[in-house]
């Protein structure tokens, strides 16, 4: 399969202010660095935009897949013996909240 043309990027305030736009670029006509001047609404003016990397915070889908395709019992949660001990865990728990009042009245 080939290479799309287009790639995502992201276009960060050079005025320090956190911002940022996303937009796409051709990867195969442009290979510099892109900087062009946006506006920033967080110091309302126009500055200056470098392209940066998209950073991802999330697993991808195959990560999902790859724990559902190892069988059942495993999950991406870990495997069941620890889901077994936080239901236990959180019985107990329950069990002590309810024993507490009747406790401490006698």
């Amino acid at each position: 399969m080939a290479k799309p043309a287009s790639i995502k990027i992201r276009l960060n305030s050079t005025a320090d202010t956190g911002f940022f736009y996303v937009t796409k670029k051709n990867a195969r006509t442009m290979t510099e660095n892109l900087v062009l001047k946006k506006n920033d609404p967080v110091v309302l003016k126009h500055v200056e935009f470098k392209a940066g990397k998209i950073m991802k915070d999330r697993p991808s889908r195959f990560d999902y897949r790859s724990a559902r395709s190892q069988g059942p019992g495993v999950s991406r949660f870990g495997p069941p013996s620890s889901r077994r001990r936080a239901a236990a865990d959180r019985q107990a728990l329950r069990e002590t909240t309810l024993l507490r009042p009747a406790a401490l009245a006698s």
